[in-house]
């Protein structure tokens, strides 16, 4: 069976609007319910872009062959004839927006796309299929609003693609490694079926209501990589102790090594992720897993410092970092100021303008990230542990924990204990 294919074509470039910063929209359309042995792809415009909405297959440009799944954009460039062969058991479904302008060179760039690397795998974000979709739509007689409303679509577009797939500044951590902290009742999947498989897990999942996986890391993004499946159900995204996000991984068909949050926007500095399993799901979903694939940290500033180079901690910042490091018992802000020979408030706003958190909000984050440590790994007593972290009085240390951890101190430590991997 013949694809259905819609096809729209823009009369004039959008050239009218500063929103789309020298990116400009030619065309759009979709293929649906593919089920052809092959289907032949070209553009006669500078770039395309695909995004698989449904089903799955391979695609072969330039010799080369890569499976394709549901969530993945890959991109043909003019001049390059692509084949996409849909896998035979589900009809899949092709969207796609041909664009051109003096910006594409620097966002292929970016994103780092190629002939050799067309494909970005896993894009499990809602809003991007949404602005898609509002970009491919008919195109006659246009008004000035629908114009602009093209123009915008097409630049939130990319907007979000930079946010989910820039993929050189983005350092990953794989779920079994030691920087990831498991609380409750963790597995590995899939379990080994004899003794040469052991350690060759792809995933942690746990279905164990408040169970969460935390992660710490230094700089000014974060994202989290899972699995969404027909036994998959809603998580918690916890940053720096705040709820930001409630995340449905439900999907009808198994999807792994799927983007399922994305925060790039986070001032430079120390942060703490936290993936929550709520015990919740949709009423589709057969089960309230919540899956740990990886997680990745965008490791260095997004702002650029004068000539080009990435902006650095200052001379200032830096010596304050490891003064906090080096004292956390004795240590407080108004000691640090005057070590550094500098005024209080100066300090703190040059402290926070840097790490994007108050030199207090820091001093905090390094002070429990100590205690959970020690809480995980030592017999010590609460008060023990409050004391090397500089807390004097155990019961505002423990006050500051669960305000922070939704957890006391003792509870964390049992929790962490009774973690199985």
């Amino acid at each position: 069976m013949s694809p259905r294919q819609t096809i729209n074509t823009m009369p004039e470039p959008l050239d009218g609007s500063a929103l789309l910063a020298g990116l400009f929209l030619a065309e759009s359309g979709c293929f649906t319910d593919i089920t052809a042995p092959r289907l032949r792809l070209e553009t006669h415009n500078e770039m395309r872009l695909y995004f698989l909405s449904g089903g799955e297959g391979a695609i072969t440009l330039d010799g080369r062959t890569q499976t394709v799944r549901q969530n993945d954009v890959f991109f043909l460039p003019r001049g390059e004839r692509l084949e996409f062969q849909a896998a035979s058991a589900t009809p899949a479904d092709l969207w796609w927006v041909d664009f051109h302008g003096p910006a594409l060179p620097e966002l292929m760039r970016e994103l780092s796309v190629s002939k050799i690397s067309p494909v970005l795998a896993g894009l499990y974000e809602p809003r991007f299929f949404q602005e898609l979709k509002g970009v491919i739509m008919h195109y006659d007689a246009l008004a000035p609003a629908d114009k602009l409303h093209l123009a915008s679509g097409l630049y939130k577009l990319f907007a979000l693609l930079l946010e989910t797939c820039q993929n050189s500044q983005w350092v990953t951590v794989p779920h079994d490694s030691p920087k990831i902290l498991y609380t409750g009742d963790w597995k590995r999947w899939p379990a080994p079926l004899n003794a040469q498989a052991a350690g060759k897990h792809e995933e942690c999942y746990t279905a164990q209501p408040r169970a969460y996986a935390e992660y710490n890391f230094h700089g000014s993004g974060i994202k989290w990589y899972g699995t969404a499946n027909f036994d998959c159900g809603k998580a918690d995204v916890i940053i720096d102790g705040n709820y930001v996000a409630t995340v449905d991984t439900y999907s009808p068909v198994r999807l792994s090594k799927q983007l399922l949050y994305v925060n790039s926007k986070l001032g430079y500095g120390h942060h703490i992720i936290k993936i929550f399993c709520t015990g919740g799901k949709n009423d589709k979903a057969t089960n309230c897993d919540v899956v740990v694939e990886s997680f990745q940290h965008l490791a260095t500033a997004r702002p650029q410092a004068e000539g080009g180079r990435r902006s650095v901690f200052s001379p200032l910042v830096h010596r304050a970092v490891d003064l906090m490091r080096s004292d956390l018992r004795e240590i407080n802000i108004d000691q640090l100021s005057r070590k550094l020979e500098v005024n209080r408030s100066h300090f703190s706003v040059r402290f926070s303008a840097e790490l994007g958190l108050s030199p207090t909000q820091y001093l905090i984050n390094l002070r429990l990230e100590a205690a959970k440590k020690m809480l995980a790994d030592t017999d010590w007593p609460i008060s023990r542990i409050a004391g090397e972290v500089g807390y004097a009085d155990m019961f505002y240390f423990a006050r500051v924990f669960k305000s922070r951890e939704n957890l006391t101190p003792t509870q964390y430590r049992k929790l962490h204990r009774q973690s199985s991997l």
